[in-house]
């Protein structure tokens, strides 16, 4: 594991635990980008997760070709980066399960031309900590109750739009993407807060999604 804290460093040291702690290279996964063609890893984040799987299983001895295969056949999480519909002009990710700006910063860095839908109930002191140069292809469309929570993350480092629920938000998202018929987009519905102002849980506002999605429906020719 790939520990930067000095301090837990010195405690597991100093404890009766029979431990190593052992720094994982997070590059280890550019020796087999070419072989993974799961889009399902394609963004950051789970490129580093993969770069733990292929240290693991270098130190059991696992044969890489088997690795790959299965990495290739893998599922994730359902309404976690999940991929709902994905042609060569567009995405639609269905990252409902996402309740902090944390748990939705690192597949923003690995997306163009984002249209972030976001909203509901901000945990407390949480921060958007993207720099406004990381911004440069996102927009935001803030729905629910705590909309002013939102506004203030964003306000000089990127486009926000409000709206009063995720369905005038949603229906705003495909007028806006009709109009970059031009460019590779990405709606990518990561809330980054709650669901209870609005859902009795992140399961339900993940189907809701997809309901809109369906209700709405993808033009094919995009």
């Amino acid at each position: 594991m790939n520990f930067n804290n000095k301090y837990l460093k010195k405690k597991i040291k100093n404890s009766k635990i029979f431990s190593k702690i052992i720094n994982v290279n997070l590059n280890e996964i550019n020796n087999f980008k070419k072989k993974i063609t799961n889009p399902y890893f394609f963004t950051l984040g789970n490129q580093e997760n993969l770069s733990f799987i292929f240290f693991v299983s270098r130190k059991l001895n696992l044969k890489n070709k088997k690795i790959i295969k299965i990495v290739n056949k893998f599922k994730g999480l359902k309404y976690r980066q999940e991929i709902i519909y994905k042609n060569k002009k567009i995405a639609f990710i269905n990252d409902s399960k996402a309740t902090s700006f944390e748990s939705s910063i690192n597949i923003q860095r690995s997306l163009k031309k984002v249209f972030w839908i976001v909203g509901g109930m901000a945990k407390k002191g949480d921060k958007f900590t993207l720099k406004k140069n990381e911004c440069k292809n996102i927009n935001a469309y803030v729905f629910g109750k705590n909309k002013s929570f939102f506004v203030k993350q964003f306000k000089n480092k990127l486009p926000y739009y409000c709206f009063k629920d995720l369905k005038t938000a949603f229906k705003k998202v495909m007028s806006d993407v009709n109009n970059n018929n031009n460019l590779y987009r990405t709606v990518l519905f990561s809330p980054s807060a709650a669901s209870f102002d609005c859902f009795k849980n992140f399961e339900e506002r993940g189907e809701y999604f997809n309901f809109l999605l369906k209700k709405y429906k993808i033009n094919k020719s995009y």
